[in-house]
């Protein structure tokens, strides 16, 4: 798990009333797996034994803590309405956004943006006032235009059947995030070279130097955050 952005949102408190747990990924086991875990584009028809991050979160917080379920599609979100509703009456949100499982060509995209859904599943628990964090499940780099909305965000990766357990550990700070970025998170495609396996010379110029981009990207190659502190 990489904190890759946090106001002092997080961690939540485990003790609190209500924690509303939504977004597509929140009780999927599909979606905690990468292409080829079981079948071709995922898990297909039969489920490994799992922890989901709703069921995560039940084991980690308190006896008295009602934990509240909104899902919603990754394509979809036509509960905006009870989700809106349920996000002001908790006192904390978990939103656990990013993609489906995909192999091969079915996961060719041309865009690091999330679907517009989830975009307006973000939009939706800013204006319900209520602290929120974002947890990614994803391969790759996407949701690069939802952080200047998101108080904390998690990239969990693919994380496997234990990831639900792992996002709890995180969200409620049994366990100090310590884990860096693998790769750099570009801040749009323009940062991104669209060559096969030699740098484009012509374009980029004949020097020995790789060619580089003067756009800033949104999280460097190595970055990742943690809840201590350091003077």
């Amino acid at each position: 798990m990489t904190l890759l952005q946090n106001d002092g949102t997080l961690p939540f408190d485990p003790d609190v009333d209500t924690v509303l747990v939504t977004g597509p990924s929140g009780d999927s086991v599909a979606n905690m797996m990468g292409g080829w875990t079981l079948g071709w584009q995922g898990v297909g028809e039969t489920l490994p034994p799992a922890i989901t991050p709703l069921e995560g979160i039940r084991e980690a917080v308190s006896d008295s803590t009602t934990v509240v379920h909104e899902p919603t599609g990754i394509d979809e979100f036509e509960n905006e309405d009870a989700v809106h509703e349920a996000a002001s009456d908790a006192d904390a949100v978990v939103v656990v956004l990013g993609e489906r499982p995909y192999a091969e060509e079915h996961g060719d995209t041309d865009t690091l943006a999330l679907p517009a859904a989830q975009q307006r599943l973000v939009r939706t628990l800013e204006d319900a006032g209520t602290p929120y964090a974002g947890v990614f499940f994803a391969g790759r780099p996407r949701g690069s235009d939802v952080f200047d909305r998101l108080p904390a965000a998690i990239m969990g990766y693919l994380p496997g059947t234990e990831g639900g357990s792992a996002v709890a550990d995180v969200v409620f700070g049994e366990v100090n995030p310590g884990g860096r970025l693998p790769f750099t998170w570009p801040t749009g495609t323009g940062q991104l070279l669209n060559v096969h396996n030699a740098y484009p010379t012509a374009i980029f110029g004949s020097g020995e130097d790789p060619p580089s981009s003067s756009q800033e990207p949104l999280f460097p190659f190595g970055h990742g955050l943690s809840y201590t502190e350091f003077e």
